[in-house]
């Protein structure tokens, strides 16, 4: 069940299957939707890598498949139906143009295709081809009057070890505590 924040509880988590767990939250009542649904068939692998105990890299099989056309629409329709304000979307740079469809075909309008820069990135251990050392975001907007909070300047975000790194223009640096969180 859903319901809406409160200067006691600012953030709610609701664990389930997001399409489902959509249908509750009522029209444009959230700010921000950020979402990294699964990736498409041809980048989506049947295994990921990761780190477990003595930071030994292990092979465990993928518990969700590739996303299909269909669930890439309801989604869509979904996820504008919800948003107040901006929608940003993890994604394979191949789907933008995918993303961008069906988000324009509900009524989102494009902003801007973002790169966030991994620091981190995981090498191709397979050695056929270049690792990713980056995710692509696509920023989306309802059909209000869209303010992004960096006032419309270049900004680059860093994110490493739980500490966000903020570079604006060139010159100046600060140093605030990050959860690895993309805020707007």
């Amino acid at each position: 069940m859903f319901s809406a924040p409160t200067s006691s509880a600012p953030i709610q988590l609701h664990h389930g299957d997001c399409l489902e767990v959509m249908k509750g939250i009522p029209n444009g009542s959230v700010d921000c939707v950020i979402t990294d649904p699964p990736y498409e068939k041809e980048a989506h692998t049947l295994q990921r890598r990761v780190k477990r105990g003595a930071g030994v890299m292990e092979v465990e099989p993928l518990s969700f498949h590739p996303i299909t056309e269909q669930e890439r629409t309801i989604a869509a329709k979904e996820i504008a139906r919800v948003a107040k304000r901006w929608v940003l979307t993890f994604c394979q740079i191949e789907a933008v143009p995918l993303w961008r469809h069906v988000y324009e075909e509900v009524g989102l309008l494009y902003k801007r295709t973002c790169l966030w820069i991994q620091p981190d990135g995981m090498p191709q251990y397979s050695g056929d081809r270049p690792g990713m050392g980056y995710e692509t975001i696509l920023a989306m907007h309802t059909s209000t009057a869209s303010k992004w909070n960096g006032g419309g300047e270049t900004w680059c975000i860093y994110v490493q070890q739980k500490r966000q790194w903020r570079q604006k223009s060139s010159s100046s640096y600060n140093k605030t505590p990050s959860a690895h969180v993309l805020s707007c």
